[in-house]
């Protein structure tokens, strides 16, 4: 917004400018003709329009980003919980036996999604939830050979706690935004 009013009166020197040299006297003769202010005159109101036609174009993208994250985050939320739940009910899988699972997958392509979500924000946690996921895949692949339950890995707990905690802001979120 300061941006814009420092836009808007930056031709004010400029047209002072101009005024101080219509006055009587030497530089009168230079711009005393009506063609020659209305050219003047044309050019501030175009340099103006462009202003206000680039404020409104950033006014369109705000409301596109919130149109997107508000069709796109009820059904990533949906997702998430379906797979955070899923996830739960794997804490006692075997690390040999978790290789298969495709929810690691799924938990990394619907995060990296969320971050899609240009409205959502909260990258630094969803970052986060990406890093646990590859963990505990680097952590399945080098005990694949172990009995080792998955809720021994020390980041399984952490992507459960970060899933549920992104599902809550997600629903914060939409609740906002039908506040608004």
């Amino acid at each position: 917004m300061i941006l814009l009013g420092v836009l808007l009166l930056l031709p004010i020197p400029v047209l002072a400018a101009l005024y101080a040299a219509s006055l009587p006297g030497d530089m009168f003769l230079r711009i005393s003709h009506f063609n020659e202010w209305m050219s003047v005159a044309g050019t501030l109101l175009g340099y103006w329009g462009l202003v206000a036609s680039s404020y409104a174009a950033l006014g369109v993208r705000k409301i596109e980003e919130r149109y997107f994250a508000k069709a796109r985050l009820p059904p990533l939320r949906k997702n998430i919980e379906k797979l955070a739940s899923e996830l739960s009910t794997h804490s006692e899988t075997k690390a040999s036996d978790a290789m298969p699972l495709s929810i690691f997958s799924a938990l990394d392509v619907e995060v990296r999604a969320l971050m899609r979500v240009s409205g959502f924000g909260r990258k630094r946690q969803l970052k986060a939830l990406v890093q646990n996921v590859e963990n505990i895949s680097r952590w399945i692949k080098n005990n694949q050979n172990s009995a080792s339950p998955l809720n021994s890995c020390s980041d399984f707990w952490d992507l459960y706690k970060g899933l549920n905690g992104i599902s809550l802001e997600i629903r914060a979120v939409i609740e906002e935004e039908k506040a608004k």
